[in-house]
Formats: C-alpha cells, sequence, structure tokens
C-alpha cells in the first residue's frame, strides 16, 4: 500500500502519517541538522515516536540504505529528500528517476509506505535556479506518486482529508 501525505508546513502532515503506520514500525528521517530551529524541529519528532519504531536518518538514496521487506515504513519527508540531492548537485532528471523507481521499488517490497511531502507550491514569485529546479523536482515526483498512490491525503489546519476517495 501507498499512501501520499502533503500538506503546509506546521499541518500536523506528519503526525498524522506516523498515525497510519501500525506495525514493523520504520521512520525514515530526511531532515539534516542545518540550525537551531531544524534541531528543535527533529527532537520534537524523535520525541513523539515510542521505542516501537526502528529509525533511519537517510538523506539520500534511502532505498539502498534499510531492510524495508515486510515492513510499515514511513519516510518524512521527501521535500527533505530532493532538497539533499540537489544540494549534492546531482541532476534533476537523475533525482526524479532514482527516487521515483526507489518508491516503486520498497512499495512492492513492503506492506505499507507512507510518503510526508510539502505543499510548496501555492506562491510562485522570482526564485533562484535552484529554488526552480526544486520546485519543478518535487512538482514532478509529487505528481507521479500520487498517480500510483492507494491514497493521497491533504493536510490543512490539522484536518487530513483523502482526496483520493471515489477517484479509482
Amino acid at each position: 500500500m501507498l499512501i501520499l501525505v502533503s500538506g503546509g508546513v506546521r499541518s500536523n502532515k506528519s503526525l498524522f502519517a506516523e498515525s497510519l503506520i501500525n506495525n514493523n514500525k520504520v521512520y525514515i528521517a530526511t531532515m539534516k541538522f542545518s540550525d537551531k530551529e531544524t534541531k528543535k524541529r527533529i527532537i520534537a519528532h524523535q520525541k513523539r515516536r515510542d521505542k516501537s519504531w526502528n529509525n533511519y536518518e537517510v538523506y539520500n538514496n534511502f532505498s539502498y540504505n534499510i531492510e524495508y521487506n515486510n515492513k510499515e515504513i514511513l519516510l518524512d519527508c521527501l521535500t527533505n529528500l530532493v532538497t539533499n540531492e540537489l544540494i549534492e548537485g546531482k541532476d534533476k532528471s537523475y533525482i526524479i528517476e532514482s527516487i521515483y523507481n526507489a518508491i516503486v521499488e520498497i512499495s512492492k517490497n513492503t506492506d505499507k509506505l507512507v510518503i510526508v511531502t510539502n505543499n510548496v507550491f501555492e506562491e510562485v514569485d522570482d526564485y533562484s535556479e535552484l529554488t526552480k529546479d526544486f520546485l519543478e523536482v518535487l512538482g514532478k515526483l509529487s505528481v507521479s506518486i500520487s498517480q500510483i498512490a492507494d491514497y493521497v491525503y491533504i493536510c490543512e489546519a490539522g484536518i487530513c482529508v483523502n482526496i483520493l476517495e471515489g477517484q479509482k
């Protein structure tokens, strides 16, 4: 089962996504410590999870870093994973293809894969090339994943709604 959970900053999407994982819990964290704010957010997420979670810090190439067969996996989050890959200077097409293929592979070999991503497409301004690349890659991945997902949830103000209801 593949589930995509999207929403704005502080929309409770990660908390909701965690509630979807029940057995053989694997948490793949993709956010790197970069400043006080990210450290604070990472610690809050860590404290929220009990000892039943197997936690991995994976900043790129996540499908090759853990054993995922017959697990329920939470990838939190796609946005950070894309950022990490772009900062390393990887080609946009390579990032899209490698992440998408990893998601397909993992979803075939695991009981459940829940992917958290951010909705960053509401306001478009004059952005740097890197930001434009980021929006392009994240947008294409979000669309591709939603097309193969069993459920797609949008979270707003702490309320998460399945937008695929009746679509498949």
